[in-house]
């Protein structure tokens, strides 16, 4: 069967529909994190070290405080007082 002229400038067929089912939500969340230089340069070298991503470092941390209460206390008690530092201690 021979090609019509009209047939070479017909569009392609659509692919299928897609499925019905939703596509699932990206499941990870962007966090900005300000850090100074000297804390910046201690996570980068900390990273380099354990030849890991520093969000990888972050991420293991934040796992341990949501496993281990005493951990997770001593993180906030150590942000308590890096915040009080912040504002100028105690006044």
């Amino acid at each position: 069967m021979r090609t019509r002229p009209v047939d070479a400038l017909a569009r392609p067929a659509m692919p299928a529909a897609p499925s019905a089912t939703p596509t699932p939500a990206r499941t990870t969340k962007r966090v900005t994190l300000d850090l100074d230089h000297a804390d910046h340069r201690a996570l980068r070298l900390w990273a380099l070290d354990a030849e890991l991503d520093a969000s990888l470092l972050l991420r293991a941390l934040l796992a341990l405080a949501e496993a281990d209460p005493a951990i997770r206390s001593r993180a906030e008690a150590l942000a308590e007082a890096l915040a009080g530092a912040r504002r100028g201690g105690d006044r």
